[in-house]
């Protein structure tokens, strides 16, 4: 799917990038002055642009995804009736979060992403 302005306004900053890709301004309010000519809306991420995601950045997302999973899970787990972090899971330790992460499991944003438990990519020492 391309990114279009349509399909993610919720982006504060993707107006700013999608003018300096693309060259064009937005609107008569925008900050970019080195050009006058007006973005149409109609221009595309990958077949208007020289932009090409690093190949990495899948592994990036899908960590943020399993420690907020580990965190989440941790948290209901040891902070049943409390909103936020408790005492028990301040004082828990990186050996138990470390347990958490390992027991993630989730489909990833990407083909061929974390769809089994995540223990079988970390190789962490706990000594």
């Amino acid at each position: 799917m391309s990114r279009t302005l349509e399909n993610n306004r919720r982006n504060v900053w993707f107006a700013e990038y999608w003018e300096e890709n693309f060259n064009c301004k937005l609107m008569s309010s925008s900050k970019k002055e080195d050009t006058s000519r007006k973005c149409t809306g109609q221009e595309r991420i990958g077949t208007d642009s020289k932009y090409e995601q690093e190949g990495k950045v899948q592994f990036v997302i899908d960590a943020v995804y399993a420690m907020a999973h580990a965190l989440h899970n941790m948290q209901r787990d040891l902070c049943p009736d409390v909103s936020g972090i408790c005492e028990d899971m301040d004082l828990a330790g990186g050996k138990k979060l470390l347990k958490y992460i390992r027991s993630v499991t989730f489909n990833g944003k990407y083909p061929k992403s974390i769809n089994r438990p995540i223990n079988q990519f970390i190789n962490v020492s706990t000594n």
